[in-house]
């Protein structure tokens, strides 16, 4: 008698399970095809863009090629080629954010780390760039490669939270615990608290262009590489990303 009632709740809890692993299935592809769709719809808005640009170009190119406009036609092309880079940036990031590669790590020097990431972004006349290493000579244990990426996209952050306006970037390293941290700081529009707990989150943004990957992928970088990045920043005061890197440990 015991055994035939062991059997029958042991079926029960059976079904049981394979019903809640059946929700959660469910529950799951439901979250894959919402953020699927979010994404398509960012990135569907964000290329809109630059095509339609692209689309009124290419009219205006064809009629000052018609009347023999050369500065016109040098004009449209300059217009052409940016944007362009616009979605070619939008695709980047998109496929950065889903096929991160492995990290090649590899000794890296700071100093041209830093130097050889300055030369991807151009620093406006009103922004007054100061960096201070505090005479790190141990190396990196970094891919860097990703690591020149990463703080390309935080550099570039920084220019652009001073809307235009100029201020100051400070590039500045500590060292502790095995890890070398670079600290960027900027004068420029802050964050506020609701967007600081958001900041690193995929495809959260509160730029009127982009869709919201960059510091996603920043993160994940350099997690991948064993580092940690942090953000501290109040509203109208500025913003400080810290990207912790293992430092080469002397053998």
């Amino acid at each position: 008698m015991n055994t035939k009632n062991d059997k029958s709740v042991e079926n029960v809890l059976q079904q049981n399970k394979a019903e809640l692993e059946a929700m959660q299935e469910k529950l799951i592809r439901a979250e894959r095809l919402a953020a699927i769709g979010e994404l398509a719809s960012g990135v569907g808005h964000e290329l809109r863009n630059p095509l339609n640009v692209i689309r009124n170009c290419a009219y205006l190119l064809k009629i000052a090629i018609d009347e023999k406009d050369e500065a016109g036609t040098a004009e449209a092309l300059k217009v052409l080629d940016k944007q362009i880079d616009v979605a070619n940036k939008i695709v980047t990031d998109l496929l950065d954010f889903t096929r991160i590669k492995p990290p090649a790590q590899t000794r890296v020097d700071l100093q041209k780390l830093i130097d050889e990431s300055l030369t991807w972004v151009a620093i406006p006349e009103q922004v007054k760039l100061s960096i201070d290493l505090k005479g790190i000579t141990q190396p990196l244990r970094t891919d860097p490669e990703q690591m020149t990426r990463v703080f390309t996209n935080l550099i570039s952050n920084a220019i652009q939270a001073m809307n235009g306006k100029g201020g100051d970037l400070t590039i500045t390293t500590a060292t502790g615990g095995g890890y070398a941290s670079i600290v960027f700081s900027d004068t420029g529009c802050g964050i506020t608290d609701d967007t600081l707990k958001k900041i690193f989150e995929p495809l959260f943004t509160t730029k009127p262009k982009g869709i919201g990957l960059g510091l996603a992928i920043a993160k994940r970088l350099v997690e991948e590489n064993g580092g940690q990045i942090e953000v501290a920043s109040e509203a109208d005061k500025g913003a400080t990303f810290t990207v912790k890197l293992p430092l080469e440990q002397r053998s």
